[in-house]
């Protein structure tokens, strides 16, 4: 089934690109780990690691060598949310370890902030709930997750853009001051929306003039019925995707990829 499926979809294709999501012997509980995979269908292999050097050598190393038992080729490494900072050192050392295997580096790709955030549509689908507001904002990314039980007062002496507000639904001081700092801001200055997003927690759910506020000022917004621990343990455990309908993910993932990978090394023999 496996090679018939490749054989339909590749037919009409300039190339098929199959992807292992996970390591090399992912599969192997019944005998198709992703090297048998690729050895079935006659591909060569290009294996994708988190950038760094020694601990993104040593999982190379693993899956190299599964790839070589089953007699699979690997044709090139991309290293993938490297840390600007040590880009230089591992362009340098990278290839040398590699010049053994004789497999070349193809890509280099920068950690991006915004390929890292999660959208308002993100956390709906985590939490399994609808918006309560701003639909219209649902792709909206946020640079900091910032969970809130303190004062009105301390509240307001920090307030930044691009921030994801966590409160408990009964917090209707918080959630008011969160709408009207939107809507003052928007006033006052030309594009001054702060483009923040409200998350409220707790059993028992918003009233409804806070529901109401919330959809007036068209403020992306989620009502999650579980605790505040078990919120953010959910946000801490969760991994933003790039999805087909975030247009601002992909423009920046093809950027990327478009600027730090050698489509010559992938695309050649």
């Amino acid at each position: 089934r496996i090679c018939a499926s490749f054989a339909e979809i590749s037919s009409g294709a300039d190339f098929t690109v199959v992807e292992g999501t996970g390591h090399s012997g992912v599969g192997s509980i019944i005998d198709l780990s992703n090297a048998d995979v690729a050895r079935l269908l006659g591909l060569d292999a290009v294996l994708v690691t988190t950038g760094g050097i020694g601990s993104a050598f040593d999982q190379l190393a693993l899956n190299w060598l599964a790839f070589k038992a089953a007699g699979v080729r690997v044709r090139a490494v991309i290293l993938n949310r490297v840390l600007p900072e040590k880009r230089e050192m591992i362009m340098e050392y990278i290839p040398k370890a590699l010049a053994k295997w004789g497999i070349p580096l193809a890509g280099c790709i920068p950690f991006s902030p915004l390929l890292d955030a999660p959208c308002m549509d993100d956390l709906r689908n985590l939490f399994g709930v609808p918006l309560i507001g701003g639909e219209q904002h649902a792709f909206r990314h946020f640079h900091d997750e910032r969970l809130v039980g303190t004062s009105l007062a301390l509240y307001r002496e920090a307030l930044n853009a691009r921030e994801l507000i966590i409160t408990h639904a009964s917090r209707d001081d918080l959630i008011m001051a969160t709408i009207e700092d939107e809507l003052l801001s928007r006033r006052s200055h030309p594009n001054g929306d702060l483009e923040r997003g409200l998350l409220l927690v707790g059993h028992l759910p918003p009233s409804p003039a806070v529901l109401e506020a919330i959809r007036r000022a068209e403020l992306p917004a989620l009502y999650a019925p579980v605790s505040s621990y078990k919120a953010m343990q959910m946000l801490a455990g969760f991994t933003a995707k790039i999805r087909s309908e975030d247009t601002d993910k992909v423009s920046r993932a093809v950027s990327l990829a478009r600027s730090n990978v050698d489509f010559d090394i992938l695309c050649g023999n």
